[in-house]
């Protein structure tokens, strides 16, 4: 019953069926685990600590429990003994999960990059095919850089992330949807019909219900199909695709009064491909709305970096450039804090562009 709280997002409730478990049987390791599991999606990490700890004491070769460890560890900052915790998971499960993923992650975080890099190599040899491994490869090194993630790095990531997608950004104070909600709002209102709106890399749809009361038709596109479950539960959207979203804007029939894309291009640098297509998307009129990470230290002439995290951060005159170069008016850019990472804000832009033909 816990399991399937939980599959549902009600923490709260997945919580305590948990703990139920554990008044009829204390000894049962897998249950400690879930529970810190769970305290820590409820920003609760010194407890899910305590947890976790319990859940190795009953079973000290507990790879999953060692991994939430670092997991844990890794939030409160105590690198060393995160990097300790990850390890003992992949002794213990050396075939399993992410634990090279979080290795580099945290030896990136104590400065150690070079070890970072030695950690991703192995695991790129060992698992040719891991998407994850080559895309932060070329993160940490700067070397073999792509233009754009993988859809398969996209697909897997965001796969294993859309059950607890919209409890986890929550927790991360993620404001992208809300920001793009009340600038469509404001630039669309006061209305005479509906529009037909494009939400773009809609993900769980977390921007759907914020927009809907402006659309006689709302359309989600996002390559994961995980993602795409998650916003088929919210019953707003008319239809919901499954496609890789510069392809989709290229190849669909279909013209729209708007285009919003959420937190969705910080997964491609090049946006030489994407911003022309939302431009074909649209009728004349039209408007794209959109956020980016920022980019605000060191100069770059692709105006585009891989960040370390895996995502893209792009400055402000890459996409000026861009935005005029396929024919938009560049209506808003605002400097806003999408979200934390750890105790750190991350800086974005706020985007608004219109199609004005020619003639207007």
């Amino acid at each position: 019953l816990g399991n399937i709280f939980r599959e549902l997002g009600q923490l709260e409730d997945a919580k305590s069926a948990y703990n139920r478990v554990l008044e009829l049987a204390p000894g049962h390791a897998d249950t400690w685990v879930n529970v810190g599991v769970i305290l820590r999606q409820l920003s609760n990490p010194e407890d899910a600590l305590d947890k976790l700890k319990k859940a190795i004491e009953l079973n000290p070769e507990h790879g999953d429990a060692y991994h939430n460890l670092g997991n844990t560890l890794a939030e409160l900052k105590r690198f060393e003994e995160a990097l300790d915790a990850y390890e003992m998971a992949t002794k213990l499960t050396p075939e399993g999960g992410m634990a090279p993923k979080s290795i580099a992650r945290v030896q990136y975080d104590l400065g150690r990059k070079e070890d970072a890099i030695r950690t991703l190599q192995r695991w790129s040899y060992t698992n040719p095919e891991d998407a994850a491994a080559k895309h932060l490869l070329a993160a940490y090194t700067g070397t073999d850089v792509p233009k754009q993630a993988s859809e398969e790095f996209v697909r897997q990531s965001f796969d294993n992330f859309s059950k607890s997608f919209d409890e986890v950004l929550t927790k991360l104070n993620y404001k992208a949807p809300k920001f793009v909600g009340e600038l469509v709002v404001e630039k669309l209102t006061p209305l005479s019909e509906g529009y037909r709106i494009l939400d773009i890399g809609c993900g769980t749809g977390l921007c759907g219900p914020l927009i809907k009361q402006l659309a006689s038709t709302l359309v989600g596109v996002d390559l994961s199909p995980g993602m795409l479950v998650k916003a088929k539960e919210r019953d707003v959207y008319d239809e919901l695709e499954e496609a890789e979203l510069t392809q989709y804007m290229v190849d669909n029939k279909t013209s729209f009064d708007v285009v919003t894309c959420v937190d969705t291009l910080c997964y491609i640098g090049d946006l030489s491909a994407a911003i022309p297509a939302a431009y074909s998307a649209l009728d004349s009129g039209g408007w794209f709305f959109f956020t980016v990470e920022q980019h605000l230290t060191g100069e770059h002439e692709q105006g585009y970096w891989l960040q370390p995290h895996g995502r893209y951060s792009h400055n402000r005159a890459y996409l000026e450039a861009l935005l005029q170069g396929a024919g938009f008016v560049l209506d808003t850019m605002n400097d806003v804090v999408l979200r934390r990472e750890g105790p750190d804000e991350v800086s974005g832009l706020l985007v608004a562009a219109k199609k004005v033909d020619a003639l207007e």
